[in-house]
């Protein structure tokens, strides 16, 4: 299981930062990133404090979160997997 369990779930990421808006899918990213383990920590870290907001969509409601808030509940869901 581990990280790539996280890769089919059903969340959508907005990104704001200054004016414009980038949508990303989450589990794109994370199939991505799961191939590489240790870098992929690495990078959700750098990712998270780059962006000031992150708008996480589930299919019943949306949340807004501080990356710090953010990144803390994944670490957490990702070594609870493992």
């Amino acid at each position: 299981m581990g990280l790539v369990s996280w890769t089919y779930l059903p969340l959508r990421v907005d990104v704001h930062s200054g004016t414009r808006t980038q949508c990303r899918w989450l589990q794109t990213w994370l199939a991505v990133k799961s191939r590489t383990r240790v870098s992929s920590y690495f990078v959700l870290v750098v990712w998270m404090y780059l962006h000031p907001r992150i708008d996480v969509h589930s299919r019943t409601r949306t949340q807004y979160r501080s990356p710090q808030t953010l990144l803390v509940s994944f670490v957490f869901a990702i070594t609870t997997f493992n």
